[in-house]
C-alpha cells in the first residue's frame, strides 16, 4: 500500500493466496478491496498478528506491482 503523511492508504494492492490481484486508490474500490478509514498501524503491530508479513517496499516495486493489477471494477 501507499500511505501519506499521517498513515492513511492512498492506493493498495492486494494478492490473494490464489493468485486473484485487486486494487483500491482514493477514487475507486474494487469487489473486495477498499482503502481503510483509519491510519495504518506500524509495520511491527500489523506483523504481530501471525496471518500478515508485511514488510517495506521501494516506489518502483509498488508501481510494478499497482500496475500488474487489473483496474479496479469499483464496489
Amino acid at each position: 500500500m501507499e500511505l501519506d503523511a499521517e498513515d492513511m492508504e492512498i492506493r493498495k494492492v492486494h494478492v490473494y493466496p490464489d493468485g486473484l490481484r485487486e486494487r483500491a486508490d482514493t477514487t475507486l474500490p474494487d469487489k473486495d478491496t477498499w482503502l481503510a478509514d483509519e491510519p495504518t498501524p506500524p509495520l511491527d503491530e500489523i506483523n504481530s498478528d501471525p496471518q500478515f508479513e508485511g514488510r517495506w517496499i521501494t516506489k518502483e516495486e509498488f508501481e510494478e506491482e499497482w500496475n500488474k493489477t487489473p483496474q479496479q471494477r469499483g464496489a
